[in-house]
């Protein structure tokens, strides 16, 4: 992961001489400043745009307190990287806010890199003995993984409604929400291809040294619902509430506001989930896990690989014979924090 240091802006705009409540919060890295990025927004805006410079937050890590600040604000989403701040103080809340993930991202930095470093160097062999630090860290990570798996199937829930509405071509949810399409590129089926030509296949594969991926596992799982604390599930009760009311696909555009509910609260659970396993990584140091908490191999390995360009080359008929087909998945967006 790379940590790139930054600004975080609020672009504003004018109209009639007045600021709109919509603000975009975006980004610029290193040598580059808010106030040149200003120039290429006001290019493709009719509307003059404006920055503060008091609202201009330097930070390390940008990408990162961006996605944060983006998250936290999914309630307020207009469409893209613009929210809406309809008072002055609203926004002046939402800088004091980039302020603050930026103070906890900053001091969490020196702990990220160090996990990073020690992700790229052997273990050795052998666990460490657990301490209360360690005991409580592995408590975080069960709490943080049981509820971002609860915010995920709310998601999928969601999903599963607005997709429902869609296609039933009912209420106004199309004016919320865009049925996104990606198309992924035809591949090559390795695993057919190998159990029906076992032998050619074998005079293709080469043993290669390569790095293992390192491999954190946690030896408690996620909590489940039932074991996580009383104000998130609180929270969770609301949001199922706003779902259940929508009892017709013509309502149907009253999930968006649930839905961004969830991206918020899930955000924060996976802050918390890859801060506490960052610093249980610096825990284990180069050993290879933590007795009764957790384990994290790490090392070179022999490992078998399919060269598959000299296969084609050699053989360009089989290899189209076992070309899948490109497949199309369908993705939802988000265009509208309300109707």
């Amino acid at each position: 992961m790379k940590y790139v240091s930054g600004e975080i802006y609020f672009v504003r705009e004018r109209t009639n001489g007045n600021f709109s409540p919509f603000v975009k919060i975006g980004l610029v890295h290193g040598v580059r400043d808010s106030l040149e990025r200003l120039k290429e927004h006001q290019t493709g805006n009719p509307r003059p745009l404006f920055i503060d410079e008091t609202q201009v937050v330097k930070t390390e890590a940008v990408d990162l307190v961006e996605a944060q600040m983006h998250k936290y604000f999914a309630p307020r989403r207009v469409y893209g990287e613009w929210f809406e701040f309809p008072k002055d103080e609203e926004l002046a809340q939402a800088v004091s806010k980039a302020q603050e993930i930026s103070r906890e991202v900053s001091s969490m930095m020196p702990v990220f890199q160090a996990a990073e470093e020690l992700s790229r160097k052997p273990s050795i062999e052998g666990k460490v003995s657990a301490t209360q630090e360690s005991l409580d860290l592995s408590k975080a990570i069960a709490q943080a993984g049981g509820k971002v798996s609860v915010c995920k199937d709310l998601e999928k829930d969601i999903k599963s409604k607005l997709v429902q509405a869609m296609e039933a071509d009912e209420g106004n949810v199309k004016d919320t929400v865009e049925m996104m399409t990606k198309t992924y590129k035809a591949k090559f089926n390795e695993k057919d291809f190998k159990k029906e030509h076992a032998e050619l296949y074998a005079k293709y594969v080469e043993m290669v040294k390569k790095w293992k991926k390192s491999d954190f596992k946690m030896a408690a799982k996620p909590l489940v619902r039932d074991e996580l604390d009383q104000d998130f599930l609180g929270q969770i009760a609301e949001i199922e509430s706003m779902i259940d009311s929508v009892d017709s696909f013509e309502h149907a555009y009253r999930l968006i506001e649930p839905q961004l509910l969830v991206t918020k609260l899930k955000a924060r659970s996976e802050w918390e989930l890859e801060t506490s396993k960052a610093k249980l990584k610096v825990l284990c140091g180069e050993a290879s896990g933590i007795e009764g908490v957790c384990t994290w191999i790490r090392k070179f390995e022999e490992q078998p690989v399919f060269n598959e360009p000299l296969f084609v080359e050699e053989n360009p008929d089989l290899y189209l014979d076992y070309l899948t087909d490109p497949k199309t998945g369908v993705y939802l967006r988000v265009v509208k924090r309300k109707a």
